[in-house]
């Protein structure tokens, strides 16, 4: 406070008309150094000379992220909106805006809010919210797509939100599990399963129509089994089927989800939910 007070009497003195967000702006590149604090005073003026300066300018000038873009990101956390904030986390890539200085700078924001009382969060979960980012940050500090950190700073978030509301939901949540458990076990001998897997294989005929009209209800399940598969199957669209087998396409910039659906980790599970929709085994290609 004290620096931000110093740097409005210099501006005063030198009859330069700047904003309070400028000021708190200056503060924060400053690291809480003065003298840094006025390099970048004096940088702002000499970019905006003769003009008033204000927090858009400033902004702009200093590279810094808009406090409108940090408000829209926390506007869709809040509202859990899962594929429109990999949507937005994908625009900022398109815009060139480095995703990891993005999400440092929503850190420092929510920090402010939470400081300010106004964090749409408890003090507990939004200290928890920057916890998670940072630890993101740094167990992926050498990927070079830093929409990845997006990704799993959304499905942490969102995915913690969604696991307290399934603690409050009672018994009918915990009956529709067991039915869930109970249905992937199976108590047959391997080899009679098996043999059964073949006959479903034979018989199973499936068109691009089934996969299209079933489609929402196969993204939901897949999402309800593993979290971060609806953020790679919402770019994801069917094709076609050829020859019995699934074409699922994706665009180019979304290169990552392609990858993704084809680690086993996440491919097993979207088969499983394919397998159990159409009653027997679906051969899926990611495009």
């Amino acid at each position: 406070k004290e620096s931000v007070e110093h740097l409005s009497m210099i501006a005063k003195s030198e009859s330069v008309i700047i904003d309070e967000g400028s000021l708190k702006l200056i503060y924060e590149k400053s690291g809480g150094s003065m003298r840094d604090a006025i390099s970048i005073f004096e940088k702002l003026i000499s970019s905006c000379y003769g003009e008033d300066i204000v927090v858009e300018k400033t902004e702009r000038i200093l590279g810094v992220i808009p406090e409108k873009k940090l408000g829209d990101f926390l506007e869709l956390i809040t509202k859990r909106q899962v594929v429109e904030g990999i949507n937005f986390l994908d625009s900022l890539w398109n815009d060139s805006i480095n995703v990891e200085e993005f999400l440092k700078s929503f850190a420092y924001y929510l920090k402010e809010l939470m400081i300010e009382k106004k964090s749409p969060f408890t003090i507990m979960r939004s200290i928890e919210i920057i916890e998670n980012i940072f630890e993101v940050m740094g167990k992926f500090r050498y990927e070079e797509d830093k929409r990845i950190l997006g990704y799993v700073v959304l499905h942490k978030i969102i995915g913690f939100q969604e696991e307290e509301e399934e603690k409050l939901t009672g018994q009918e949540k915990i009956i529709e599990k067991i039915v869930y458990i109970e249905k992937k076990v199976d108590i047959k001998p391997l080899e009679e399963e098996e043999e059964n897997n073949k006959v479903v294989e034979r018989k199973i005929v499936i068109t691009i129509e089934d996969i299209k009209n079933n489609w929402k209800d196969i993204v939901n399940e897949s999402k309800r089994r593993k979290m971060p598969l609806i953020s790679f199957l919402s770019t994801a669209t069917p094709i076609e089927v050829v020859d019995g087998i699934v074409h699922i396409g994706f665009y180019a910039e979304n290169r990552f989800h392609k990858e993704s659906m084809e680690k086993p980790y996440y491919n097993d599970v979207f088969l499983g939910v394919l397998k159990e929709k159409f009653g027997g085994k679906v051969v899926v290609k990611y495009d």
